[in-house]
């Protein structure tokens, strides 16, 4: 889409379709308006919406996604924001001196 707009990538998403695609993924939408259009332009095809935080891609709420017809959802990076959250924690209560048993009792044990 960042190359030759969101018409043609559309008109892709149809022809891979058409080809036997299972599922369709349109690349960073970057607007409402983009969103709307995905799905009104390819109603009836399975769609899946990338939500990753901070991309160009502006949040959806989930049911609004669900009205427009995507059928799944994924984050691909939320889980590891929360990790680098965490590590950053981490290091900042060693740094302190934080007592490291104290820290084994909040986390999920391997």
């Amino acid at each position: 889409m960042a190359v030759e707009g969101i018409e043609s990538a559309i008109e892709r998403a149809k022809e891979y379709y058409k080809a036997g695609a299972d599922m369709i993924f349109v690349e960073a939408p970057e607007n409402m308006e983009h969103i709307r259009l995905i799905a009104r332009e390819l109603k009836g095809i399975p769609l899946l919406f990338n939500w990753a935080e901070g991309g160009k891609t502006p949040p959806v709420d989930l049911n609004t996604l669900r009205e427009l017809g995507f059928k799944i959802v994924i984050f691909p990076i939320s889980t590891l924001l929360k990790c680098n959250q965490s590590n950053d924690k981490s290091i900042r209560d060693n740094k302190k001196g934080w007592n490291t048993n104290k820290r084994n009792e909040r986390t999920i044990p391997i």
